[in-house]
């Protein structure tokens, strides 16, 4: 079975550091795939308290090369769970249910055009 005791417990660290930054005003980014409402929205919900913009970044890569870049990670997830992360992702993840959680969602590879980093 998987343990994610350490997963558990970088979460609350993640969640301690994201209302530390929030209350003192600094911009934050968590960098997770936040792939449900349901999580994204402890996040969503302490940005709101301190009155921050909100802004949701989207990248949309096909599942072939999230296969791809797992075989190269450290932590390698079986084939299914990307897959199934995927697809997650293109049924709860939509520019529409983002832009109805967050202020503005924005495009990775238009962001990372407009930095000249692609």
């Amino acid at each position: 079975a998987l343990d994610l005791t350490s997963d558990r417990k970088v979460w609350v660290e993640v969640r301690a550091r994201l209302v530390e930054k929030m209350a003192a005003g600094t911009t934050t980014v968590v960098d997770a795939t936040n792939l449900f409402a349901r999580r994204r929205a402890r996040h969503i919900r302490v940005a709101r308290e301190y009155g921050r913009p909100i802004v949701a970044v989207r990248f949309e890569v096909p599942a072939a090369e999230l296969l791809e870049r797992n075989e190269s990670r450290d932590r390698v997830l079986q084939e299914n769970v990307v897959v199934t992360m995927a697809v997650e992702m293109e049924e709860n993840s939509t520019w529409e249910a983002l832009a109805a959680e967050v202020d503005d969602v924005l495009d990775a590879e238009a962001v990372l055009r407009e930095l000249g980093a692609h």
